[in-house]
């Protein structure tokens, strides 16, 4: 019997937020030194940046392991880990207080989640906060989509 495809709001947030990412939107500068520097980076421009930073897979592929962490804590791991080390570098490139208060939001919860799916690797029963790690995740990624889709 084939696997159906669970797909849940994260990942219809990931689809918007990456929806047109070839592309800045028309109207928004493309950040460079000279635009940075000279003026304040709106939101649409620093959502687009921490968009094009992360890559047009990023979010997509964190929805997936999000949902595959239950059944395999250590195979979600890294890229966890990895979307965790990109998102903080993506997030040092935004400058809008807004986006990127957001994005740091979102980092400190995936540092959570892969503190709890290390000791759920470890020792299961240990895991007690994994599944509210989680739900923390999801919500800091729908607040960030929200805020960046609403432009």
């Amino acid at each position: 019997m084939p696997k159906l495809l669970r797909v849940g709001p994260p990942f219809v947030v990931a689809a918007v937020l990456l929806a047109g990412c070839s592309a800045a939107p028309p109207g928004v500068a493309t950040p460079t030194a000279t635009t940075e520097s000279a003026q304040p980076q709106s939101q649409t421009e620093a959502c687009f940046a921490l968009l094009t930073a992360l890559g047009p897979s990023a979010l997509g592929d964190l929805t997936s392991v999000l949902g595959d962490l239950s059944s395999d804590p250590a195979k979600a791991l890294k890229p966890l880990k990895s979307f965790a080390e990109n998102l903080k570098s993506a997030a040092a490139t935004v400058t809008n207080a807004k986006v990127k208060s957001q994005a740091n939001k979102l980092s400190a919860s995936l540092k959570d989640l892969i503190a709890q799916v290390q000791k759920a690797i470890k020792n299961p029963k240990k895991a007690t906060r994994l599944g509210d790690d989680v739900q923390s995740v999801r919500a800091a990624l729908t607040t960030l989509g929200t805020l960046c889709t609403g432009l």
